[in-house]
């Protein structure tokens, strides 16, 4: 079995709940599965997320986030150097444009196997998509220094980013259960991965 790291995010902008923290919540841990959840900062996500990678050293880190304006999984491919927001981060931190680290790469590429990943999910009602756009708020900043800290070593990482399900909001396609068993799908594709 491979190791797997999985974080998400606490609730931000007025949610009561974030999704992606209620599906972790719904993952058993073992020896070869653990969570952690993260702030909605700008300033102290990463450091959260760092902390587990490198006191377990797991083979995949699968990040999670809520996006509102998506009805269905959507599997990042890339992560940009960029942060601007028109929102406040629960620090009470809006940036308005800026590198998050100048003069380096402009982009870093999700090395989770997407493709797969979303066959996973094929036979579902809603199957996840790949999207090439995480975003410039606080999820495609974990994702980006993410794959920036894990390249060239042998760990895999991405970034997946979840509906807002029928719970928090009626017109929403997905409910809970349905984004938690095809998120499941994927972590055991993962987990029995021979890479």
């Amino acid at each position: 079995m491979k190791k797997i790291l999985i974080s998400a995010f606490e609730p931000f902008d007025g949610m009561d709940m974030n999704p992606s923290q209620q599906l972790i919540e719904n993952l058993v841990e073992t020896d070869f599965l653990k969570t952690c959840l993260l702030p909605v900062s700008f300033q102290r996500a990463f450091s959260g997320l760092k902390a587990h990678l490198d006191n377990w050293n797991p083979d995949f880190v699968i990040c999670l986030g809520v996006a509102r304006n998506r009805s269905v999984i959507t599997l990042e491919k890339v992560a940009i150097n960029w942060i601007e927001t028109k929102i406040a981060d629960n620090d009470g931190d809006m940036p308005k444009g800026s590198h998050i680290y100048p003069g380096e790469d402009l982009a870093y590429f999700s090395s989770l196997p997407l493709n797969k990943m979303q066959a996973a999910t094929l036979g579902d009602s809603f199957p996840a998509e790949i999207s090439y756009t995480a975003g410039t708020y606080v999820c495609n900043q974990v994702m980006y220094l993410l794959l920036r800290e894990i390249k060239g070593s042998s760990i895999q990482g991405g970034f997946i980013h979840i509906p807002m399900i029928k719970e928090m909001e009626k017109e929403s396609k997905m409910d809970f259960e349905q984004v938690l068993r095809q998120f499941k799908k994927i972590v055991e594709l993962l987990g029995s991965s021979s890479r």
